[in-house]
Formats: C-alpha cells, sequence, structure tokens
C-alpha cells in the first residue's frame, strides 16, 4: 500500500474537485486548498494530543509557519507570480524562479520554528480521547468552502458541503467520516450561521 503523503493526498483531492465538485467552486482555489489542507493534514497527526491553550497555539503556529512557507516556494514557480508583484512585496533581494540566500534563509527559520513547535505540542497519555482534533479538520473544509463554494453549505448530509467534508477529511486522515460523525458538519454550520447568511444574502 502507498504511503500517504500530503502531496499525493492534495493531488487526489484536486482530482475529486474536478471530476465530483465540477462547478461546486470558483477559480483561484488552488492556494487556499493547500493550505487548509495542509492544516487538516497536519491535525492529523496531533488527533490525540491533549486539548489545551498552548496545544491549540503551538499547533496553529506550526501550520501557519509551514502554509507560509509553501506560499513562499510557490512564488519561486514559473507562471506563479509576476516578478514587479514579488518585487512589491519582497524587495530587490527577492528571487523570481529561483532561491535567493534570503529566501533560503527565511525558509530555514519558518521550517526551524515549525519543527520547534510540533516538538513541544504534549502528547497524549494512555486512554486520552482521539476525538481531538476530528472537528477542526471539519473546520479547515468549511474554511475553504466557505471562501470558494458556489453553494450555500448546509447541514444535509446528501448536501455538497457534506459531500465535500467527507472527501476533505478521508484525504487528510485517511479514514472515513461516516454518519455519525457528520453531526461535527451540523455544529459548524449552526456555529458559522451569521457568516453563511452574510455571503449568500439574497440567494
Amino acid at each position: 500500500m502507498a504511503e500517504r503523503t500530503f502531496d499525493s493526498e492534495l493531488q487526489k483531492l484536486h482530482a475529486w474537485i474536478a471530476s465530483e465538485g465540477r462547478g461546486l467552486f470558483n477559480e483561484g482555489l488552488e492556494l487556499t486548498l493547500q493550505n487548509c489542507f495542509l492544516s487538516a493534514f497536519e491535525t492529523d497527526q496531533f488527533i490525540g494530543a491533549p486539548k489545551s491553550e498552548d496545544n491549540n497555539f503551538l499547533l496553529e503556529l506550526a501550520d501557519q509557519a509551514r502554509a507560509l512557507a509553501r506560499s513562499i516556494e510557490s512564488l519561486t514557480k514559473p507562471g506563479n507570480c509576476h516578478p514587479h508583484l514579488a518585487f512589491k512585496f519582497m524587495g530587490k533581494a527577492w528571487g523570481i524562479n529561483r532561491t535567493s540566500e534570503e529566501q533560503s534563509a527565511l525558509l530555514d527559520t519558518l521550517a526551524h520554528i515549525e519543527e520547534c513547535a510540533r516538538q513541544s505540542i504534549a502528547r497524549p497519555t494512555n486512554g486520552a480521547p482521539r476525538k481531538t482534533g476530528k472537528r477542526r479538520i471539519v473546520e479547515k473544509a468549511f474554511e475553504f468552502f466557505l471562501a470558494f463554494g458556489t453553494e450555500k453549505p448546509t447541514g444535509n448530509p446528501d448536501g455538497p458541503f457534506s459531500a465535500f467534508s467527507r472527501e476533505f477529511y478521508h484525504r487528510a486522515t485517511g479514514i472515513d467520516l461516516d454518519n455519525k460523525e457528520l453531526r461535527q458538519v451540523r455544529e459548524i454550520i449552526k456555529l458559522n450561521s451569521d457568516q453563511i447568511d452574510a455571503k449568500w444574502a439574497g440567494n
């Protein structure tokens, strides 16, 4: 059985969107999908960690460091960023389609921040519940869907948001989000009803 990696599962998620989710999302979703999925994928590795303010902060810090590093790396890929745009935000030292010394130093710093944050996360003790983190993964699915979805998300188990959440969760964890656990979807819809109504007002 092939090893599950972030890149391989992200590719499969893109494929699902292109087929099953055709027309369900607006264009320009690549970077946001990558960052939301990265956070979910990394969360799964610490899904049994004791829930605390310190652990939540460290996990968020690690996720943000990794997401920023990947965003920076994407600037050097051909066609991803116009040189004048990169110059405006990063200055003359920024390399386009190449890696400058300054960029390498920044990426090394972000990698060190991520590594230290993840190493500092308290590991679960015997009997710690495995439910910690599942909600966060579905929240990341909602964050992406809210930004790029063309249809209003609902708690309907047969609706488009539930379908996307199942695929997103499966790709992040390697397991299915069963019907019982779809309550996570309903709870997130309820908690974010104001945001949903604001975006789909009049629809």
